[in-house]
């Protein structure tokens, strides 16, 4: 009884640890303090999964509406998210494009 116990406990506290790991690497750290946008958004909302779900929708209805463009025309990295040096120019034409 006292081992199916620790188990349990043990099994919970790992499930607790690895819950706060995951969270801590889905927050989004590239928007700006004070932006308004779809994106950021989606950050408060569901951190980069949902950041990610929403720039994959403006890019898709971007190509419809015409342009041209991918997600290494602004991020250097799809592991780190980094941002080429003409990235928020080209994110203002994306949101310019959603309409």
């Amino acid at each position: 009884m006292v081992r199916k116990l620790m188990i349990t406990l043990s099994l919970g506290a790992f499930g607790l640890f690895a819950a706060q790991t995951v969270k801590a690497g889905t927050d989004c750290t590239l928007t700006k303090a004070g932006a308004s946008n779809p994106v950021v958004d989606a950050c408060k909302k569901g951190g980069i999964p949902e950041a990610k779900k929403v720039m994959k929708a403006m890019v898709a209805t971007a190509k419809k509406n015409g342009m041209k463009t991918q997600c290494d025309d602004c991020h250097k990295s799809e592991e780190t998210w980094k941002l080429t040096d003409d990235a928020e120019k080209k994110f203002e034409k994306l949101l310019a494009a959603q309409k």
